[in-house]
């Protein structure tokens, strides 16, 4: 397995705010990605909306192993055919994993961790790296050991995000202002 990485946030973490999932949207959304499945089928690899660094210009992205000239066509017919869809769509990210190779990877990590009853550990994919993400609650954690093998090492970085950093955050009282 990877070494313990940096890796970056999801890039939908750098919205200003987090676009609101009003009933018009997550139709509109749910539409979309079940149409563009279709097209790339297996090789489909996820998808994700992301922005500038100022928060501006968002833009959805889909990824697929192996993306062709057909496929981008094909999921931009889709896409342009729903005009209250407020969001442009970016060329398709070609990633070595599709999505569902990336959810068999999860699930075979997390139950490598439950069999030996290893907690404290987030397994989760993310579309945009094509890649699952494993977080550790320290760096001595013994998951890093009792996943190698489990899955292709290209496929898994590890991040360490302490357990008490997020109790931190939500405990922290506001700056008085000066």
């Amino acid at each position: 397995m990877n070494r313990t990485s940096d890796v970056p946030p999801a890039p939908w973490l750098h919205l200003p705010e987090e676009p609101r999932p009003t009933p018009t949207l997550s139709r509109l959304s749910s539409e979309i990605l079940g149409r563009v499945q279709q097209p790339l089928g297996p090789r489909y690899g996820g998808c994700w909306l992301s922005s500038d660094p100022d928060g501006s210009n968002i833009a959805l992205n889909l990824s697929a192993v192996s993306p062709t000239a057909a496929d981008q066509a094909a999921v931009e017919t889709i896409v342009k055919s729903y005009a209250d869809f407020p969001y442009p769509l970016n060329p398709l990210v070609p990633m070595p994993y599709s999505y569902d190779e990336l959810v068999g990877f999860c699930e075979a990590i997390g139950a490598v961790l439950e069999r030996r009853g290893i907690s404290g550990v987030g397994v989760r994919v993310r579309p945009d790296l094509g890649k699952v993400v494993v977080e550790l609650p320290s760096p001595d954690t013994p998951a890093r050991e009792e996943t190698s093998g489990v899955v292709p090492d290209d496929a898994v970085p590890f991040i360490v995000v302490p357990p008490a950093f997020h109790a931190v955050l939500r405990s922290r009282p506001d700056r008085p202002s000066t």
